[in-house]
């Protein structure tokens, strides 16, 4: 389904004439993104980490230890397969999508206010249709109760704000790919 969907995208953007390098995926772009990111990696568990010894708690180290225990127990294979659909698809896919299309196209259309206004109002739209999309997965495949839906939709709708602010603010596609 990942090409499927990439194909999609794709046929949208030369359709409306944008390239790849338009939204925010030029090559000069790829290390500052990598930089940062690696960058919020380490400062995120040296933050975490800290907290933890602070609150006095044991530190172990043990590769997807998470993971492979009660109540998830997967496998490596699992994990791994997982972890490759999550950052060779649907990240970039859902980014070309949402931030690099959608949120762009909605700035373009909206002919109100100041530019600030139609960004934040694109963010908010973009970040709302991105958490409805997830609502027939939610239910169907992953049965989330309906009792349940709500506070996923809204940590999604706030995940798609941080992301859409973080790519208005940089305009590099790249970094909340790999976010």
């Amino acid at each position: 389904s990942g090409f499927v969907q990439f194909g999609i995208i794709a046929a949208v953007y030369r359709y409306d004439g944008v390239t790849f390098s338009e939204i925010g995926l030029s090559r000069r772009l790829l290390r500052p993104a990598a930089t940062a990111v690696v960058g919020i990696i380490i400062a995120v568990n040296v933050v975490v980490v800290g907290m933890a010894l602070l609150a006095g708690n044991e530190i172990t180290f043990g590769v997807y230890a998470f993971y492979q225990s009660e109540p998830f127990n997967f496998s490596m294979t699992t994990i791994a397969a997982g972890a490759f659909t999550a950052y060779v698809f649907t990240g970039p896919i859902e980014e070309l999508a949402f931030r690099g299309y959608l949120q762009n196209k909605l700035i373009s259309l909206f002919q109100f206010s100041s530019p600030r206004v139609r960004t934040a109002t694109s963010i908010v739209m973009t970040s709302v249709t991105f958490s409805a999309l997830h609502i027939p997965v939610s239910l169907l495949v992953k049965g989330v109760p309906v009792s349940q839906l709500a506070g996923t939709l809204v940590l999604l709708a706030l995940s798609g704000m941080m992301f859409g602010t973080i790519y208005a603010l940089t305009q590099n596609l790249y970094l909340v790919i790999f976010l």
